[in-house]
């Protein structure tokens, strides 16, 4: 919790971890990766201080020939009376900004609430949008996919022990339903990639590993679902039918 620390050394500490991030970063492009992203909220950074690390983060995205997704809490003027942002941007190989996403469903008091509104990009890896931990519980904000045709969904995450591994494998849920490939990237938790049958490709725990960066191939290309198309239609029939036989049920008794 930023609010319980001391801002001299919760200061030193974010930019450590910031700077990592960079590194690793590198890193991941020497492996030949091609779009890399952090765990939610890897990056925290005063207001003011926004600009200046997104530009250097663009600088590595140009130089590795990467995309870069740089899931940040940003602290307002007024922290901690002010709730942060939590979100993620993405930088293009060319140094581009191309969208900016703000976690619609965070936990009560946690940040500043998005617009709700899923946003894409389109590369030569497929279509890819992004969503942020929680958001991935709501199948009704992720539906919003099936007019997307959305390919690879990239979703840095942030979990606690007790609800790992079972938190990630409720993302992969909504890949099924929606016929995407998915990434999740988890701070405390359980890091893993999936196609869009829901099928694990790649994995690592956080309580199990000290590796730190997650290596996943997923296939450039979705599928389209009856789910994607109708809903939770078929799931409301079966509620209305329910209801129709107990009138009849009891109209007749």
């Amino acid at each position: 919790d930023l609010r319980n620390q001391n801002p001299v050394n919760q200061n030193s500490i974010n930019e450590i971890i910031n700077r990592h991030f960079l590194i690793s970063c590198d890193i991941a492009a020497t492996s030949k990766a091609k779009m890399v992203f952090g765990t939610e909220a890897i990056i925290t950074l005063s207001h003011d201080k926004e600009n200046e690390f997104v530009e250097q983060a663009k600088s590595i995205a140009i130089k590795d020939s990467i995309y870069i997704g740089l899931p940040m809490i940003i602290l307002p003027e007024g922290f901690p009376n002010v709730l942060p942002e939590n979100k993620i941007t993405w930088i293009s190989p060319g140094g581009e900004l191309l969208i900016t996403y703000y976690k619609a469903k965070p936990t009560p008091g946690e940040g500043k609430y998005g617009d709700g509104i899923l946003k894409y990009f389109d590369s030569p890896y497929g279509r890819i949008s992004t969503a942020i931990c929680f958001d991935m519980d709501f199948p009704s904000l992720i539906h919003q996919i099936r007019k997307m045709h959305v390919d690879i969904m990239l979703v840095p995450g942030s979990d606690w022990k007790e609800i790992t591994p079972y938190h990630t494998y409720v993302a992969s849920i909504r890949a099924i339903e929606q016929g995407f490939n998915l990434v999740r990237s988890v701070n405390k938790g359980l890091s893993a990639s999936f196609n869009y049958k829901g099928q694990l490709i790649s994995s690592l725990d956080f309580f199990k590993t000290k590796e730190n960066i997650l290596y996943a191939d997923v296939p450039v290309k979705g599928q389209r679902t009856i789910y994607s198309g109708i809903g939770d239609l078929f799931a409301w029939i079966c509620i209305l039918f329910l209801a129709y036989m107990r009138i009849v049920y009891f109209t007749k008794k």
